[in-house]
């Protein structure tokens, strides 16, 4: 099949350059979430932080089920951003797959 006849080709080129432009160019380990249930939806958790028990954080290895139906938490992790990276003039992206 003749390809310019659809002009599949120009289309297909034109999605490769929007593609490209959001790939993933080197990505980093972050390290295991942990979890903190609240005690309800009305908990701030930006004001909880501030006042959280740093002991009570559970962790979640990865690929494990977690949490209860309804429940209200907040998760936390750490990630380094490489030094290599200081000097790159292109905007950073964090993707979180959680399901």
């Amino acid at each position: 099949m003749n390809h310019e006849i659809r002009r599949t080709s120009p289309k297909l080129r034109q999605r490769l350059d929007l593609v490209s432009a959001h790939r993933a160019r080197e990505t980093v380990p972050i390290e295991v979430f942990e979890l903190q249930e609240l005690s309800g939806p009305e908990i701030d958790p930006l004001t909880w932080l501030e006042t959280a028990d740093p002991s009570g954080w559970q962790p979640i290895p990865w690929g494990s089920t977690w949490g209860r139906p309804r429940t209200d938490f907040v998760l936390r992790s750490r990630f380094r951003v490489p030094d290599r990276w200081a000097d790159d003039a292109e905007t950073g992206a964090v993707r979180l797959r959680l399901a």
